[in-house]
C-alpha cells in the first residue's frame, strides 16, 4: 500500500496542528501516514525514523522511504536543507514554489491569457523609476519583491507636485527630492516593486480582498476548497490576518456588498479561480498541490489579481484543507507506483 510521509523542520509533531489533521484524515481513509524530520532520515539505509499517530499518541517507528513526501514547510538549517534535497532526488514531493511576486507577474504577463486581470507593475531598480511609474499611475502600492504577510507594504499617491506616503498608521507628505531619498533608503535593504492601486473597499470603508483557495483532489484535478474575504481595519493598507484583518463568510459578504448580484459574482469567482489555476500551472514545469489567489473587485465589478501564493495555509482553514491535501498525496503516491489502485485499509 502507498506510504505517505509528512516532512517538518520540527522534530516532534506536538505543536504542528497539520500533523494531527493529516494523520486523522489518513486514519479515516485507511492510508498509512507518518510524520518525520531530517533527524530521523538515514540516507545510507534509505530508512526514516518517523512518528505514527495511534490511539491518541505519537509512536516512533522505522519506515522505508515513503512513496510521497508532503512538504508542507521547508527546511531551516543547512543540515536540514542537505537531507531535504537528497530526499527530493528520490521521492516525489507534493508542494512546489511559485516564485517571487515579480516572477509571478512576469509569467502571467508572458502567458497573455490572464494579463488583462493583472495590475500594472514595475520593478524599481533606482529611485527615478518610482517617479516615472507615478507619472503614469497616481496611486500605487509599494511592496518588497520577496515580502510576506503584507509586511513593509506602502501606499504612495501623487498629489500635484507632492507625494503622500502611507505606511501603516503613519502618513508623510514629501516633495520630489524627499521621495527620491526615501526610495533610495528602501532600496538599500529591499528589492521592491510598484503596483497600480485599485480601490477595493466595503461600503463601510474597510479595505478587503478575496482569497480564492484551490487544491488538487484525489484525482489530481483542481477544485475550489474555500473562497473567503479578508477584511482589513479602516485606514489600513493591508488586509493580512496577522495585522488585524478578519475573515468572514463569502455569502454574507457578497450579499452585503453586491446585494442581488451576489450569486452571479460568487459563480464568477468560482469559475475564474479554476480557469486561472489551470492556466497558471501551465506556465511552470511542475504541478502544484494548492494555490491561494488574492484578488480585488473594483467599482465596475472587474477582477484584479493582487498575488498568487504558495502554501496558502492558515489555522482557520487547516481542518478544511486537510482531506484534499492527504488525498492528493495519495494520488501522487499511486502515480509513482504505476497507476491508481485503491489499497486503502477498510475501516470496519
Amino acid at each position: 500500500m502507498p506510504l505517505i510521509g509528512m516532512f517538518h523542520y520540527r522534530a516532534k509533531p506536538d505543536k504542528v496542528s497539520r500533523a494531527y489533521n493529516y494523520a486523522s484524515v489518513a486514519k479515516m481513509e485507511g492510508i498509512e501516514f507518518f510524520f518525520f524530520s531530517s533527524k530521523g532520515v538515514n540516507l545510507k539505509t534509505k530508512t526514516i525514523l518517523g512518528l505514527a499517530y495511534e490511539d491518541g499518541n505519537w509512536i516512533e517507528k522505522e519506515y522505508p522511504y515513503p512513496d510521497v513526501v508532503m512538504n508542507v514547510v521547508g527546511p531551516k538549517t543547512k543540515k536540514q536543507i542537505e537531507i531535504y534535497q537528497e530526499l527530493k532526488k528520490l521521492i516525489p514531493f507534493t508542494s512546489f514554489p511559485v516564485g517571487t511576486k515579480l516572477s509571478i507577474y512576469k509569467r502571467i504577463e508572458k502567458g497573455k491569457l490572464f494579463v488583462k486581470y493583472l495590475l500594472p507593475f514595475a520593478r524599481i531598480k533606482k529611485p527615478i523609476d518610482a517617479l516615472i511609474f507615478l507619472n503614469h499611475h497616481s496611486q500605487v502600492i509599494l511592496k518588497p519583491i520577496d515580502g510576506k504577510h503584507g509586511n513593509n507594504v506602502l501606499y504612495i499617491e501623487k498629489d500635484n507636485e507632492m507625494f503622500i506616503v502611507k505606511e501603516k498608521e503613519k502618513i508623510k507628505k514629501m516633495n520630489r527630492l524627499d521621495l527620491l531619498d526615501y526610495i533610495s533608503d528602501l532600496l538599500k535593504d529591499n528589492r521592491i516593486l510598484l503596483q497600480k492601486y485599485v480601490l477595493c473597499r466595503r461600503k463601510t470603508g474597510d479595505p478587503y480582498d478575496i482569497r480564492l483557495h484551490l487544491q488538487k483532489d484525489k484525482d489530481g484535478k483542481w477544485l475550489n476548497t474555500i473562497i473567503y474575504p479578508k477584511i482589513g481595519l479602516k485606514g489600513k493598507i493591508a488586509t493580512n490576518l496577522d495585522q488585524g484583518g478578519q475573515i468572514t463568510s463569502i455569502d454574507s459578504f457578497l450579499f452585503e456588498e453586491f446585494e442581488d448580484d451576489y450569486f452571479n459574482i460568487k459563480r464568477y469567482l468560482e469559475l475564474f479561480s479554476l480557469q486561472f489555476a489551470k492556466h497558471f500551472e501551465s506556465l511552470y514545469n511542475h504541478e502544484f498541490d494548492e494555490l491561494g489567489i488574492d484578488i480585488g473587485i473594483d467599482e465596475n465589478k472587474k477582477i484584479w489579481i493582487y498575488e498568487v501564493n504558495w502554501r496558502p495555509g492558515h489555522l482557520y482553514i487547516q481542518s478544511i484543507t486537510a482531506y484534499n491535501a492527504v488525498m492528493y498525496a495519495y494520488h501522487i503516491a499511486n502515480q509513482k507506483r504505476g497507476g491508481y489502485k485503491d489499497e486503502r485499509i477498510k475501516i470496519k
